[in-house]
């Protein structure tokens, strides 16, 4: 099957992509742990400076 190219910047992305899941998780994640970036890191199993990254990208 054709691959569709990449996305051009304001895109919307449909509610199932990789992108929003993401997203919810990290915004789930932060709000269990009352905006505590360091553990919401460790309950999503990734490092903080990886959380600090997606952070940035989502504006959250």
């Amino acid at each position: 099957p054709a691959h569709a190219g990449p996305l051009s910047e304001g895109t919307p992305l449909p509610d199932d992509s990789l992108a929003s899941y993401e997203y919810n998780a990290i915004r789930c994640a932060l709000t269990k742990c009352n905006g505590i970036r360091k553990q919401a890191a460790a309950i999503l199993g990734i490092g903080e400076a990886t959380l600090y990254r997606k952070l940035k990208k989502y504006n959250l």
